[in-house]
């Protein structure tokens, strides 16, 4: 009776790999049970209580709904200018046609806020996969997507492998973002899954960020997306100042100059908000003998070992070896360590003490262990007047903050003077996602960057011209050098706790290349810019070609030959991993 009053389309049974016939003998032989299902429109409710779309959202959503089968639609929009709402209005077109929705977010802590925006808007069951949740709480929203039960799914990075019953579209928030690569075991990078995922089932992608990746920019110049503007703020509200604070000459308590702790004390006295982002957590970067110069290095990796005071010990945030504060030089049995740099844990204690009766949440990877201990703080944050927020880059990311009026920014200039060539990329994104964090609604806000090189071509493009023109800067600088997005990339790493062996197997790959005419060109090997961790030297060589089949026709080559040239073979106590676009060189 079911299946007399909603048949299945032709190509539906044609997909079970039936005939009519055969799936009628079927279900009267009670082989196959038949349920009636709501499909994924009729078990929403959207809220009627939506705001007026801006014109600039307006104009995203027309794009979209004309798009038909596959298409990336690169939504780049200024921080606070309304990009979530798009994402709904988009959902909401795709479950009205009886479809799902996956939406990808780079970290665990967006994805409550996300997922109580959704179901508030549409009202319904919202699947959530992310590590944070026990293997039978992700088994039962893998399965509810699976069977079409839950009309959308919210997720980190591993969420892209999820199966549906009828996905109709996928949105990728901030998709500059590199917590959507997989750095280690199986290495893959969301964005570029869901785009090979949503071609296969022909639908469309909305990639959105405030700073797109140089990537997703090159592509829309190639015609490959199409490209959606929002350059300013929903309800009229005005972007940050920013300003850069030359700190050369300028005395500084614990990183701080007079004039952004003049900003602090009278953002502080009119009852607002600010954010002291810093990225380093701890107490102090490193130990240090005033008088012979030792430092407290980590036994096992090519690193400081960081001070955590209030843990009382030493520890290296790579292999997270732990050791305790020495009170004494063990080269010189000098009393006089000093704990150098200053850390989340430090500055938390100095805002401590300056600000006494007003509250200071530190928020990082120490003092928020839990994705529950990351909520109540961020709850309790927006709960709160004028307090003091001190932060790496958790707090960077699309978090609501309504009281945030100040942003400051300490040792901006680390990117600035990096070896990696994508440095600047990854600066000036996090600048602006940074910065986008105060004054999202009333009032204005301001945004204070500390920085020894004010006059810095790159920082001052950023600030006087904006990401864009930063970004249109730097894909002349790879198209120059013919780095990628104008080239394509693939990373050989070996580890191997003899040095000498880790260089020289890469070295026989990079000969076996060069004696095949592979056509790729060999750069290295060179160490990793962490040389040695937990013990293991650590050894890359890049292979860069001119085009992605090059790239494909010698992997595939190299590694056909690692398991029949005895002389390339990979030694049992060796690790080998193989890297295709790398986004990280560490």
């Amino acid at each position: 009776d079911q299946l007399a009053k909603q048949p299945l389309s032709d190509s539906a049974v044609k997909s079970l790999g039936l005939s009519r016939a055969a799936l009628k003998a079927l279900i009267e032989k009670s082989c196959i049970i038949v349920e009636a299902r709501l499909s994924a429109a009729e078990q929403i409710s959207i809220d009627d209580n939506r705001p007026k779309l801006q014109p600039q959202q307006q104009a995203v959503l027309d794009t979209f709904l004309q798009l038909a089968g596959f298409a990336a639609l690169l939504v780049e929009g200024v921080t606070g200018s309304g990009k979530t709402e798009v994402y709904l209005r988009c959902i909401e077109a795709v479950i009205q046609q009886g479809q799902q929705a996956l939406v990808l977010v780079p970290e665990i802590g967006l994805t409550p806020q996300t997922v109580s925006r959704f179901q508030q808007r549409f009202q319904c069951e919202v699947a959530v996969l992310h590590s944070g949740l026990t293997n039978k709480q992700r088994l039962n929203h893998y399965l509810n997507a699976r069977a079409g039960k839950t009309p959308i799914v919210i997720g980190t990075r591993s969420a892209i492998f999820s199966e549906f019953q009828n996905l109709g579209i996928i949105v990728i928030d901030e998709e500059h973002d590199l917590s959507y690569k997989q750095q280690e075991g199986f290495r893959y990078h969301a964005r570029d899954m869901a785009l090979v995922r949503a071609r296969a089932l022909d639908i469309p992608v909305i990639l959105g960020s405030a700073t797109p990746s140089l990537e997703s920019l090159q592509n829309a110049r190639q015609g490959k997306y199409q490209h959606c503007v929002m350059a300013e703020r929903a309800a009229n509200a005005k972007p940050p100042i920013i300003r850069l604070l030359d700190i050369r000459r300028q005395p500084l308590y614990q990183g701080l100059s007079d004039a952004a702790l003049d900003k602090l004390d009278a953002a502080l006295q009119q009852g607002q908000q600010a954010l002291i982002f810093i990225n380093r957590r701890g107490f102090a970067h490193s130990l240090i003998c005033h008088d012979c110069g030792w430092q407290a290095d980590c036994p096992n990796c090519s690193a400081k070992m960081t001070v955590h005071l209030k843990a009382n010990h030493l520890r290296c945030h790579h292999c997270q070896t732990i050791a305790p504060i020495q009170q004494t030089c063990p080269v010189c049995a000098s009393h006089n360590l000093v704990q150098q740099g200053v850390g989340t844990q430090r500055l938390e204690q100095f805002i401590s003490q300056r600000y006494q009766n007003l509250p200071v949440f530190r928020i990082d990877r120490d003092s928020t262990k839990s994705q529950q201990d990351f909520e109540q703080t961020l709850a309790q944050v927006q709960a709160s007047q004028a307090a003091v927020l001190i932060g790496t880059q958790m707090l960077a990311k699309g978090h609501h903050l309504p009281n945030l009026n100040l942003v400051i920014v300490l040792d901006a200039d680390s990117s600035l003077i990096s070896s990696d060539y994508r440095a600047v990329e990854r600066f000036g994104q996090l600048m602006m996602q940074v910065t986008g964090r105060a004054g999202r609604e009333a009032q204005q806000g301001l945004a204070l960057i500390q920085t020894h090189y004010s006059e810095h071509p790159i920082l001052q493009t950023l600030i006087q011209q904006g990401y864009a023109a930063m970004a249109d800067e730097q894909l002349a600088e790879r198209k120059l050098l013919q780095l990628p997005p104008f080239a394509f990339q693939a990373m050989l790493r070996i580890e191997d706790k003899s040095e000498r062996n880790a260089a020289e197997s890469l070295e026989r790959m990079r000969d076996y290349c060069s004696q095949q005419a592979l056509p790729v060109e060999p750069i290295g090997p060179f160490p990793a810019p962490l040389q040695r961790r937990a013990n293991y030297y650590r050894y890359q060589l890049v292979l860069q070609a001119a085009s992605r089949k090059a790239l494909a026709h010698t992997l595939e080559n190299l590694l056909d030959a690692l398991h029949t040239e005895p002389s390339l073979q990979i030694k049992a106590s060796q690790r080998f991993s193989v890297d295709v676009d790398p986004q990280a060189s560490a």
